[in-house]
């Protein structure tokens, strides 16, 4: 049982850290756009 609460915990970031990194990207793309 811990072992999945931990795996789930470890998804959870994960998709947290993807969402940041899109968004960062997103951010940085939509600069550039408008600096062109």
């Amino acid at each position: 049982m811990e072992a999945l609460a931990a795996s789930s915990r470890l998804r959870l970031w994960r998709d947290q850290w993807l969402r940041l990194r899109l968004d960062e990207r997103n951010t940085i793309v939509s600069f550039h756009a408008r600096d062109s």
